[in-house]
Parts: C-alpha cells; structure tokens; sequence
C-alpha cells in the first residue's frame, strides 16, 4: 500500500513535457478574440424569475425615435452617470415637475438604475418582454436576467421625444 502511495506522489511531481514551439509563459499565448455574434431581431425564449420561461423580443440597434432606442440610450446615460443628461433628454414633466422631484430623481430613483446596464441589456441588446399602450403612455418591460422579474418603465412620447415619467431598471 504504502509503495502505491509513494508511486502515486512521485508521479504527481513528474515534469510534463511541452513541444518544442510552446511560449514558456501562459501570457505570451496569443489569443485571437472572435466578435460576439450578432443575435438577430425576433422572439426569443428567456429564463423568467422562479425558474419559469418567457418570450422577450430582441431589439439589436433601435431605430432612432423608438421607444426601444431610447430605453437603450437611458441605460446608457444612466450608466455613465450623467444623471442631469438623462433628466433634460429623458424625464417626463410627472416625474421631474419641481425641485423635489429632481432631487428625488437624483438620489434616489437614477443611482438605483445606475447597475441596470450590466444586467438589462444583452451584448448591447435590448430584450423587451412586454409593452402596453394606455391614455398615451407606453409601459415596456424588460428582461435584466434571471434573477429578477422583467423590468418596467412607462413614457409618453413628447413631441417626438420618448419622455418616462417612471422608471424601474
């Protein structure tokens, strides 16, 4: 037994022989990084909190001017922290009427958002699991993983300009 033991820790500490041409450092492998694949537009299946299955609609590049596009590009001022850029492109008068609100606004609701990009966009993708249309309001969810239900956000377009009045990412 103990010859199969001793067998066993000599073995362990036998050099392993590299080819001749290997780098002798794990670093100096070149390593050729291939682009992300493009996952185009369309139903997909996602993995809902509670471990039930939904269908999102994959939005890759917005067109300019939807609603798609602007919740993108709100994930994308939120993210870098430019909290007074997303208010005076993106905030609705019922959410940012006053002085309170704003600040409310700043404190509160857009720091909680700030993480959101990691989680609620898809290599730069957009999943929207659902949208409902009511008094001129559109309410969107969308997918941020497993972890958490689908995401909300309700804006009003103003003249021309997507304008949320809330948000929830």
């Amino acid at each position: 037994m103990r010859a199969i033991l001793f067998l066993a820790l000599v073995g362990c500490n036998a050099a392993v022989e590299t080819p001749a041409d290997a780098p002798a450092d794990a670093s100096e492998t070149p390593t050729t990084a291939e682009p992300a694949p493009t996952v185009p537009d369309g139903m997909e299946e996602v993995a809902l909190f509670g471990g039930r299955t939904g269908n999102a609609t994959r939005h890759h590049e917005p067109a300019e001017g939807t609603i798609e596009h602007a919740i993108l590009k709100s994930l994308e001022l939120i993210a870098a922290g430019d909290h007074d850029g997303w208010m005076t492109a993106y905030c609705h008068e019922d959410a940012c009427g006053d002085e309170r609100m704003q600040e409310s606004m700043k404190s509160h609701v857009l720091p909680a958002a700030q993480g959101a990009m990691a989680s609620c966009t898809h290599d730069g993708d957009l999943l929207v699991t659902k949208q409902e249309e009511e008094n001129g309001f559109t309410k969107t969810w969308i997918y941020c993983g497993a972890s958490r239900m689908p995401a909300p956000s309700t804006a009003e377009n103003v003249d021309g300009e997507w304008r949320f009045s809330s948000i929830s990412w």
